[in-house]
């Protein structure tokens, strides 16, 4: 018996983009999710994760010292036993990205619940151009665009104010650290945050800018199937 085709696998116009995209939105609430209730049974881990890249940066130096020959590779142990060697630039960036200000205990759990916006974010503008929309001049505007060129109505408020406030955000983690500046506060409808300020994220965010981006992903895949029908 010939078993069923996983859709992300089918070449159909339009399928593939939308299952890839389903799989992403899951793939980040689950991020939130887990990160979320892991900071509940483990408070204490952020700092010591932070522990271990440390230990593994200092390894690496004394193992290149001792042997001249050795690659510089940076071994970070885990929880339970076990090493993993990252190279020496993955790892630098890694660190960076995971602990940017330095502050074991919130740092990482930030960062994190950043993170998963930039892959919601990600995932959404990928299925957007999968369907042709130009989003040069910014995705909320684009989509939205797009929408109301192709229904006849724009998206309501709600979901417009959350679209844009993902995008706003994603950019604040993939570029300023997550730290709010005055492009987010003119980007984003009725802020009330101050510039310099952290733009937390926990898993409720993710879940209401999941919610928003699946709801006008639908739109879009909706419109395009009602013009080729």
């Amino acid at each position: 018996m010939a078993q069923p085709l996983d859709p992300r696998d089918s070449i159909a116009p339009g399928i593939k983009e939308w299952e890839e995209f389903r799989a992403s939105l899951a793939a980040a609430l689950l991020h939130a999710w887990l990160l979320s209730e892991f900071d509940q049974v483990s408070p204490g881990y952020f700092r010591e994760l932070e522990g271990r890249f440390d230990d593994g940066f200092a390894n690496a130096e004394i193992m290149v010292r001792d042997d001249p020959t050795y690659d510089g590779d940076v071994p970070v142990q885990w929880l339970k036993g076990g090493v993993t060697f990252f190279d020496k630039a993955f790892a630098d960036e890694l660190y960076d990205l995971l602990f940017p200000h330095h502050d074991a205990e919130g740092d990482y759990r930030f960062m994190a619940g950043g993170l998963a916006v930039v892959a919601l974010q990600g995932a959404f503008e990928a299925f957007a151009k999968s369907q042709n929309i130009d989003l040069s001049g910014g995705a909320t505007t684009a989509v939205r665009k797009h929408i109301l060129k192709t229904t006849g109505r724009d998206l309501d408020a709600a979901t417009a104010d959350l679209m844009a406030d993902c995008e706003a955000t994603r950019h604040l983690f993939a570029h300023n650290r997550g730290i709010i500046d005055e492009a987010y506060i003119r980007r984003v409808p009725n802020c009330r945050r101050l510039v310099q300020d952290r733009r937390e994220v926990d898993f409720d965010t993710v879940a209401e800018f999941a919610r928003a981006l699946r709801r006008a992903a639908v739109l879009i895949r909706n419109s395009k199937s009602q013009r080729t029908s």
